[in-house]
């Protein structure tokens, strides 16, 4: 079974399947060729694309270009309600539609015209140059615009009831860093003062194009509230908060969401005579977001990195994407240590959901074989010590963990011997405990266990939580006491 991220990747991908030949050939449509030809200024490269059938209706089809991807897009010039992508176009000429049925007609079609069942329309719009630098530009134009005439942060009621203190709110953590939102009840007469019905909380969302920042989007918080702003690229962004500029960054923070990292320095740094720069994914995690992370560690250097993500299976999979992707400059670790782990240092990590039930995690490691009379599994087991360091780490871990689960070892480890690499994979239970123990293998194998590198647990799902059964505001079960509560109520 595939995980969220990788069905998000494939939705985002398929979006980028030609729609004119997807509407020519299933649906009907045939290309208006003297429309196209007029609004264009190339016939060769179009940049828009006019199509129409016996029953009257026109299509416009275009692309747009969202988050490192060219996407097909649709309007229909007679109907303001059918629009969109790929799966628009379906879903408003589908009785049952549903993802799975949408994704097998677009597969089916991919298919058919591979055999040649349908032949192509020869029509493929590319945006290039300036056409792609100013559709994106265009939308964040638009979207900056937006945030940058909502009101100040100065209602802190929503932050207060969360337990956040007005001394962080207050800070220059939180400066230019969140905002407001006012919606107010309807004005009975012109001279009567406007009553605020409610007011939102907003996080803007950055992205970084070498040193300099820019706003790529933000997000609303309010009680049972979470809504991203349209246009807004979430994917190629995080929140951040405001440090000091001159000094050097003490902690860099890494949650799924901005209140959690105020809570997590809240409960435990102190910002005045510390530095922490603090960040949010806001609930996913994106390649985009993980190289976006990379780039801060390699250019503001911090002291400490510290992981905060939930307490829960998807926030020690975050955990382990970063840790498996992260790579600290050569000089932040000892020689000799280097010397000897670069093999696993250097490997390349893959982390994932196998299936609904299970997680894998795979070391893979390029190296020749040098002695040409060995087998090249005999090689590396005899002469690759790095390789056997990662197999004695899991055997031992199954060792250790023998007796707390079950009396079953948590891992199993599957060895691959190709002709220009390695690999160990390493299959377990999809559990939180299993992904915390597969994120200490990875510090302890690729990064030494080095104090670089801090991987701190919530005691309830996030630090928010902590925060607020602390203070009193809210008490929280942990997950063993509700498993507890379950099974009691079994007898």
């Amino acid at each position: 079974m595939k995980s969220k991220e990788e069905l998000f990747e494939e939705i985002e991908k398929l979006k980028e399947v030609n729609l004119v030949d997807y509407i020519c050939c299933t649906a009907g449509f045939r290309i208006d060729e003297e429309r196209t030809k007029k609004e264009n200024r190339s016939a060769a490269s179009p940049k828009y694309v006019f199509v129409e059938n016996d029953a009257g209706d026109k299509l416009l089809i275009s692309r747009i270009y969202d988050s490192g991807r060219q996407h097909y897009i649709y309007k229909n010039l007679f109907n303001d309600f059918d629009k969109g992508n790929i799966f628009s176009f379906i879903k408003n000429r589908t009785e049952n539609f549903s993802i799975p049925t949408a994704k097998k007609k677009i597969y089916n079609f991919e298919k058919n015209m591979k055999s040649g069942y349908y032949r192509t329309t020869g029509v493929d719009i590319h945006l290039e140059g300036d056409d792609l630098k100013n559709n994106t530009e265009g939308s964040l134009r638009e979207l900056q615009r937006k945030y940058q005439v909502l009101p100040d942060f100065t209602n802190w009621e929503y932050l207060r009831s969360r337990g956040l203190s007005d001394e962080i709110l207050g800070s220059h953590l939180c400066k230019n860093r969140i905002k407001n939102e006012y919606f107010y009840y309807p004005k009975l007469h012109s001279s009567v003062k406007p009553i605020a019905k409610y007011v939102n909380t907003v996080f803007p969302i950055y992205s970084f194009d070498g040193s300099t920042s820019f706003l790529c989007g933000y997000v609303r918080k309010n009680v049972g509230l979470k809504l991203t702003a349209a246009d807004s690229k979430q994917s190629i962004g995080v929140w951040a908060s405001d440090f000091k500029q001159h000094e050097k960054i003490t902690e860099l923070v890494l949650t799924e969401n901005p209140i959690d990292a105020l809570s997590y320095c809240q409960l435990y740094l102190d910002f005045k005579t510390q530095n922490p720069y603090l960040t949010a994914s806001n609930g996913e995690l994106t390649k985009s977001q993980i190289a976006l992370y990379q780039a801060l560690v390699s250019r503001l250097r911090p002291e400490t990195i510290v992981l905060a993500n939930d307490n829960n299976c998807k926030g020690q999979l975050f955990n382990a994407k970063i840790l498996s992707a992260l790579r600290l400059p050569e000089e932040d670790y000892d020689k000799e240590v280097y010397k000897k782990n670069k093999l696993i240092i250097d490997a390349e990590i893959h982390v994932g959901y196998k299936d609904k039930h299970n997680g894998e995690l795979i070391w893979k490691f390029d190296h020749e074989k040098r002695d040409e009379n060995l087998p090249k599994n005999k090689f590396i087991l005899e002469h690759i010590p790095q390789f056997q360091k990662v197999v004695q780490y899991y055997e031992n871990a199954n060792k250790d963990l023998f007796l707390v689960n079950d009396e079953k070892y948590p891992f199993t480890m599957e060895k691959k011997f190709n002709e220009f690499n390695s690999e160990i994979k390493i299959s377990f239970h999809n559990s939180k405990v299993n992904w915390l123990e597969i994120n200490k293998s990875i510090m302890a194998l690729k990064f030494n266990g080095s104090k670089k590198i801090k991987l701190e647990i919530p005691k309830n799902v996030d630090f928010n939580e902590d925060l607020k059964e602390k203070l009193g505001i809210e008490s929280f079960e942990t997950q063993e006491e509700q498993e507890a509560e379950e099974n009691n109520s079994q007898f």
